[in-house]
């Protein structure tokens, strides 16, 4: 259970403790399957962007307020305690910049200016279908 985890690390969130796990089943993975690990592998996370004032402005407005931090997962860890700890330094760190919020507002004031226009809607959808 991710709160039983948690609860025996003072300062974890439950994002530390569900990277960690991954991390862990990553590495089983590639133990399993015998190949060899890589020399990085990266994710994107969810990082809330809302601030402690913000419970007020939920119930007026709702809607997500989120950027996302990207992770590296650190595959070569030594012990699980060791990696929950990794874990906790690397996304304190990365919460404390400001790039989740700039990317944030990029894509806000991006994203309508590129579908205002044939060539963006075009963009949007090549990049769309790309990914399928």
């Amino acid at each position: 259970d991710v709160r039983e985890i948690k609860s025996k690390f003072p300062k974890a969130t439950v994002n530390d403790v569900l990277l960690t796990v991954m991390t862990m089943t990553l590495r089983r993975y590639y133990d399993a399957c015998n190949e060899p690990l890589p020399a990085l592998m990266r994710g994107i996370f969810p990082i809330n962007l809302r601030t402690a004032t913000d419970p007020k402005e939920i119930t007026s407005v709702m809607g997500n307020n989120f950027g996302s931090g990207k992770f590296a997962f650190e595959l070569g860890y030594k012990s699980p305690v060791e990696l929950l700890r990794s874990v906790q330094r690397q996304l304190d760190w990365i919460k404390s910049k400001p790039t989740p919020l700039i990317e944030r507002e990029l894509l806000k004031r991006a994203i309508p200016a590129l579908l205002g226009s044939e060539d963006g809607r075009k963009l949007a959808k090549d990049l769309i279908l790309d990914v399928y």
